[in-house]
């Protein structure tokens, strides 16, 4: 099985009802391909740690399909689970975890850091190397330079209630204790 459709669409087999009876069941099982797009998303959602403390309290023990059959959240999640392996094992948290290399950034951030936060802090190390040489070329930037610009300091006219310049929308900014006004982008 792949997608959560197929599986909704197993569901009805097994169950009775419509698609969309198991359809956001069958969605937030599959919702971890967001975190990482291979297999490996399962370690999130496809456990009995999962199944019986995380779907359960989100849909409840129980939904009753669209046929008016009560059909137990859990047993969509394993039916889920059994079908992308084969139908062969629904494996626990702990078989996954224990396959998990253990990393010094794991224990409390003592040693090291994870490979996410370290991406983060290059990506700023490389926005700060390019703003100097900006900067360099072009004199200090001012973070606040693009929202003072086009500024005005007089009240404008204003129609139905919203203040217009030139024919255009303005935003009331306070800068300082002082109101300004600015086209709206």
């Amino acid at each position: 099985m792949s997608k959560p459709w197929i599986h909704a669409l197993s569901s009805v087999k097994r169950w009775g009802g419509e698609p969309e009876d198991y359809i956001e069941i069958h969605n937030l099982m599959d919702k971890s391909k967001g975190a990482i797009a291979d297999s490996r998303h399962r370690a999130l959602t496809h456990n009995s740690w999962f199944l019986s403390e995380i779907l359960e309290r989100i849909f409840g023990v129980v939904i009753t399909n669209s046929a008016g059959r009560e059909v137990s959240v859990r047993d969509v999640g394993e039916q889920h689970v059994l079908e992308d392996f084969n139908n062969r094992f629904i494996p626990s948290a702990q078989d996954y975890l224990a396959e998990m290399e253990f990393q010094g950034w794991m224990l409390n951030g003592r040693s090291g850091v994870p490979p996410s936060y370290e991406r983060l802090a290059n990506r700023k190390e490389d926005r700060a190397s390019n703003r100097s040489e900006v900067e360099e070329k072009f004199g200090p930037l001012d973070p606040l330079e693009d929202i003072i610009h086009g500024l005005e300091e007089s009240a404008p006219t204003t129609r139905a209630g919203i203040p217009y310049k030139d024919g255009y929308p303005l935003n009331e900014m306070v800068i300082d204790g002082a109101t300004k006004w600015r086209h709206v982008d």
